[in-house]
């Protein structure tokens, strides 16, 4: 029974609440969902006297959630990711493949995404397809994607991992950068050279242990993102470890030195695989990148 009977929130102030925590402010809620920021004030103060419990700090700077807002936060994105998954789980009563594809992973992955679109989308235009290029690992136990390409398992239930294959990857740099600095004659040299590596958020990367047990601990440049480390090392700024199936065009660097390669996994709830749109568009990437990586390795 509800403490205050003033009866259960509707589902639109806990979206306002939800909108709050995203913008900072009452103001930039207010603008992204087209409302005033007095309203915006009073439904979230009509939503806090009927949950009982403050939500929102007001400040001259913002809104910030209180710990009880920051828990209830968390169940209604929870509650979001649900809903929209299971609108585009509805199924098509004509029998053409439709619905939406929530698909995550890394940037490295994206141009072999891409490949796959281009040919699905010819052969399904019912069917549309969301990438997220993101180093974090999503929520998919809770439908927050469809689908994930990862280099680790997680192992979380219910998930279903579909091993692809593996990528060797290794030491890399511009012709540029040879032409300025000269190439490494052995590992030991690598403290003498520019390394190119990734942020201290990706510090647990294979790449990084790698370089770690190399010797290597200063960097002249990090990135937080595969991509930002490769235009690193196209633009001669140093020597970068990179997977040899998208180092083409640049120069080898201690070519025996070669680390474990790093498995691939195609990651999925099972809801989401039971539709024959997702079914079908992870079918084709699974297909596409366990051929790219055969041939790469």
């Amino acid at each position: 029974m509800n403490r205050n009977n003033i009866g259960d929130p509707p589902w639109s102030d806990l979206a306002l609440l939800l909108a709050v925590a995203r913008a900072g402010s009452f103001l930039a809620a207010g603008r992204s969902r087209g409302v005033s920021t007095s309203t915006i004030s009073r439904r979230i103060t009509l939503l806090e006297k009927s949950v009982g419990t403050a939500l929102v700090e007001r400040g001259v700077e913002g809104a910030s959630l209180t710990e009880a807002g920051r828990r209830l936060v968390e169940t209604i994105e929870a509650m979001e990711h649900e809903i929209g998954a299971a609108l585009r789980d509805l199924p098509s009563r004509s029998g053409i493949l439709r619905g939406t594809v929530r698909l995550t992973l890394g940037d490295g992955f994206i141009a072999a995404a891409a490949r796959v679109l281009e040919r699905f989308a010819s052969e399904h235009p019912g069917v549309d397809v969301e990438i997220h290029g993101e180093n974090r690992v999503s929520d998919l136990v809770h439908r927050e994607f469809d689908l994930a390409i990862r280099t680790v398992h997680g192992g979380e239930e219910p998930l279903i991992y579909r091993k692809l294959g593996a990528f060797g990857y290794g030491l890399y740099a511009d012709r540029s950068y040879v032409e300025r600095f000269g190439m490494p004659d052995k590992v030991e040299d690598l403290a003498r050279h520019r390394i190119i590596g990734f942020s201290r958020a990706m510090g647990a990367a294979a790449q990084m242990q790698w370089l770690a047990q190399a010797g290597v601990t200063r960097f002249v440049l990090t990135a937080n993102t595969f991509g930002g480390m490769m235009e690193g090392t196209r633009a001669g700024i140093g020597i970068a470890p990179l997977p040899g199936m998208v180092a083409e065009g640049l120069v080898p660097v201690l070519p025996s030195f070669k680390p474990k390669p790093i498995d691939v996994y195609l990651v999925a709830h099972p809801h989401a695989l039971r539709q024959p749109h997702v079914r079908a568009f992870a079918d084709s990437l699974g297909a596409e990148l366990r051929n790219a990586l055969k041939q790469a390795s």
